[in-house]
């Protein structure tokens, strides 16, 4: 898989699974198309020709947005912002499942999939306009980030943690001083939807494994999310780290500098 100088993945994975999919399902299409059309231009030429226009409009769709967007990409600009993201958004994660059983064919990883479509992600959700003007932008942490050792309680409560340094929640919180931003511990989907529906932020960047990231990209499309996988030297679900640079790299693009008076 392709990675950026840094170590991080890119959306190159997952732009060329999607465009081989643009293609099996237009080879699809054609196939369906020449076996219907005799019988249909019997019935009436009308309906061979909308028979065509219902099989070719959605997979050349798919495949002018993969292409423009890739692209856009290459560029480095947003050839599709007539688009509105949540559409964006919805046609990249619909096509996740079958790009992920393409990529295990191809000797592709789910871990590896996983993470060139947060990639692809994470590109449009740059370019994306937040949810609400002047709105919040909440981070949320896994529960597995807090060292296994700590006793303090710190789901939904962030500001309890003693910043001890023994794990980077510490330095994540200290970063609270600089920027205006919200941030919660969660334990997993169904606490981070009910943070996000009270808080309703315009973005969010978001901590996890590759899996949990792309469930919850795949559940909430309307607003852009910024999602940070997460390492496990110690193994899944147990003192996971993050790449403090990157994360403070993505802090500084999204939130607003807190003023002295805050």
């Amino acid at each position: 898989m392709r990675r950026e100088p840094g170590g991080a993945a890119t959306p190159a994975l997952y732009v060329v699974l999607a465009f081989v999919w643009c293609l099996i399902f237009a080879i699809g299409a054609a196939v369906l198309y020449y076996l219907i059309c005799p019988r249909l231009s019997a019935w009436h030429p009308v309906l061979a020709r909308a028979a065509f226009l219902v099989l070719a409009i959605p997979v050349a769709a798919c495949t002018f947005f993969f292409v423009l967007q890739a692209l856009s990409f290459s560029v480095g600009r947003d050839l599709l912002a007539f688009i509105p993201f949540a559409q964006r958004r919805a046609l990249v994660m619909a096509l996740f499942p079958l790009c992920r059983v393409l990529g295990g064919l191809l000797g592709q990883s789910r871990e590896e999939v996983s993470a060139s479509c947060i990639a692809f992600n994470n590109r449009i959700a740059r370019w994306a306009k937040g949810l609400r003007e002047g709105g919040e932008l909440l981070v949320l942490l896994p529960r597995c980030l807090q060292h296994s050792e700590c006793k303090q309680q710190l789901v939904e409560r962030i500001t309890n943690c003693q910043q001890c340094g023994t794990c980077a929640i510490a330095h994540l919180v200290g970063l609270m001083k600089s920027y205006t931003f919200a941030m919660a511990v969660v334990t997993g989907g169904e606490l981070a939807r009910k943070i996000v529906g009270d808080i309703a932020p315009s973005r969010i960047i978001a901590v996890a494994c590759e899996s949990e990231l792309v469930k919850g990209l795949q559940e909430i499309s309307r607003i852009p999310i910024t999602a940070i996988p997460n390492r496990r030297p110690g193994g899944p679900c147990r003192d996971t780290v993050i790449d403090l640079e990157e994360f403070e790299q993505v802090l500084h693009s999204f939130a607003s500098p807190r003023r002295r008076d805050q």
